[in-house]
C-alpha cells in the first residue's frame, strides 16, 4: 500500500537522523564508546570464524577456542585501531 510506504518513510527518516546525531553527540563527549564499540566487533568477528563449517570439529574438540577466538579478535581491532592512531600522528 503507497500510503503505509509514504507514511513509513516518514517515520523513520527522522528517527534515524535524530538516532544517528544523538550517537554522534555521545561519541564525542564518551570516545571510549568507539573503542567499546570496535571490541564488540571484533568479538563477533572471532565468533563467527570459529563458528564457520570449516571449523566445526576443531571448534568441538577445543570448546574453549570460541572464547579465546572472540578475545583474539577484540584485542586485534582494538590494538591495530591504537597502532593507526599513533601512526597518525605527527612527530
Amino acid at each position: 500500500d503507497m500510503v503505509l510506504l509514504i507514511l513509513g518513510l516518514a517515520i523513520s527518516i527522522p528517527l534515524v537522523i535524530f538516532g544517528s546525531t544523538l550517537i554522534i553527540k555521545v561519541m564525542d563527549r564518551f570516545p571510549a564508546i568507539v573503542t567499546l564499540g570496535a571490541a564488540l566487533i571484533g568479538w563477533v568477528a572471532g565468533e563467527t570464524i570459529v563458528s564457520d563449517e570449516a571449523l566445526k570439529d576443531m571448534a568441538a574438540a577445543y570448546p574453549w577456542l570460541k572464547y579465546g577466538a572472540s578475545v583474539l579478535g577484540a584485542a586485534l581491532v582494538v590494538m591495530g585501531g591504537m597502532w593507526l592512531q599513533r601512526r597518525k600522528q605527527p612527530q
